[in-house]
C-alpha cells in the first residue's frame, strides 16, 4: 500500500486509509525467536511463495475496497536471491503507478516487507507473523523516510464488510509518523478493513488468479 502495507499490506505495506493526527512513539514488544528488523536475511531461509493465512498473496490477485481503492499483485521477481511478490496500491483519485511494495515469506511462514519500488530495504521489517498472538509487536519498516510499527490487538475476531462477514480476523494497530490506524486481516483473504478515527474502508470484493 502507498504509505505502509501490506500494506499493508500494507500493507503495503503501505496503507489503505488516510491517517489521523500523530500519536506518541510506540515501542514494539517483539516476536519470539525473530530479530526485527532483520539485519542479514538469508535467501536460503525463504520460500518461493507467500502463503501466510492472513496475507495470502499466492491465492488472491486483487482486493477492491468500497472507496475504490485497489491492491493488486503485479507478479513476482527475483532479487539478490529472494523470491519477491510485487504488490501495488491504487488510491482513489491517484495515478495507478503508485508505490510497489515487495514481500517475501520465510520458511516458517512469516511475511517480511522487503522493500519498495525495486529497492530492497537494508533491514526488512515484519509484515505478518506466521501465527499472530495477542500482544505481539514488531517493526514493519525502518527505512529512510519510512518508519512503521505494529501491535497485534485482536485475534479470532469477526468483521462485517460489503464483501461479507469474516471470522478468524487478526487486528493490527499500526503506528507511523502520520498517526495510527487499525488493519483487519481475515484468514485466507487478507486485508478486509482499515479503520482510521471515524473512517473505515471495507473490502468490496477479491479477485483470485485464474485456475
Amino acid at each position: 500500500m502507498r504509505r505502509s502495507t501490506i500494506a499493508v499490506l500494507c500493507l503495503a505495506v503501505s496503507t489503505l486509509a488516510a491517517c489521523g493526527s500523530a500519536s506518541a512513539p510506540y515501542d514494539p514488544t517483539g516476536v519470539d525467536e525473530l530479530t526485527i528488523p532483520t539485519p542479514s536475511p538469508d535467501p536460503d531461509d525463504f520460500a518461493a511463495e507467500v502463503t501466510n493465512r492472513w496475507l495470502p498473496l499466492a491465492r488472491v490477485e486483487a482486493w477492491e475496497y468500497d472507496d475504490r481503492a485497489r491492491m493488486s499483485v503485479l507478479g513476482t521477481a527475483t532479487q539478490d536471491g529472494f523470491a519477491l511478490v510485487e504488490l501495488a496500491t491504487t488510491e482513489p483519485g491517484e495515478p495507478a503507478d503508485g508505490a510497489v511494495d515487495l514481500y517475501a515469506q520465510d520458511d516458517d511462514g512469516n511475511v517480511w516487507w522487503m522493500g519498495r519500488d525495486d529497492a530492497l530495504f537494508a533491514e526488512p521489517g515484519l509484515a505478518m507473523p506466521a501465527e499472530p498472538r495477542l500482544g505481539d509487536g514488531f517493526v514493519m519498516a525502518d527505512a529512510p523516510g519510512l518508519e512503521v510499527r505494529a501491535e497485534v490487538v485482536g485475534v479470532d475476531e469477526t468483521v462485517s464488510v460489503p464483501a461479507g462477514e469474516y471470522d478468524e480476523v487478526v487486528v493490527l494497530e499500526v503506528h507511523d509518523d502520520e498517526g495510527e490506524r487499525r488493519e483487519y486481516f481475515a484468514a485466507g483473504v487478507g486485508l478486509v478493513a482499515v479503520e482510521t478515527g471515524n473512517d473505515t474502508r471495507g473490502l468490496l470484493r477479491v479477485e483470485e488468479p485464474p485456475s
